[in-house]
């Protein structure tokens, strides 16, 4: 028997509140910088949702154990026909892209918020918006 006052499930955890996470974290009102450029670039593989793009000539000439964060880019396809294919290998290719940088560091277009872009090593960086791409080996 149970009195008012003696709660009924006292081994039951409390509920779990449910977070909303955004959509796009990225900034709408970024804009281009109007200049348009051409990069080579290698894929870095870092254990977090980072920037992880790093021009060729750069990586190439960097000493051994230099930190390679400050570095790096995001890149963001202008059209969705333009994301790498499936067939692209990060330990064998490399991409020739072509388009504009955003003015201010941010994080690519329909970036989601998720515990790993809200945690603390997850950066603004400078994001890329490329209109060409083209795989080459590396």
């Amino acid at each position: 028997m149970h009195s008012c006052s003696q709660k009924q499930n006292e081994n039951q955890p409390e509920p779990k509140t449910i977070r909303k996470y955004k959509t796009d974290i990225s900034d709408p009102s970024n804009t281009l910088s109007g200049k348009t450029e051409t990069l080579e670039l290698q894929y870095i593989a870092f254990g977090c949702p980072c920037a992880n793009w790093i021009d060729v000539k750069k990586y190439k000439n960097l000493p051994e154990n230099e930190p390679l964060g400050d570095k790096t880019i995001f890149i963001e396809p202008a059209e969705k026909s333009l994301e790498l294919p499936k067939s692209f290998d990060l330990t064998k290719h490399k991409i020739v892209i072509k388009g504009q940088f955003y003015t201010k560091p941010d994080y690519p277009k329909g970036t989601p918020e998720t515990e790993a872009t809200t945690a603390t090593t997850f950066n603004k960086a400078p994001v890329f918006r490329y209109t060409e791409i083209k795989i080459e080996n590396l």
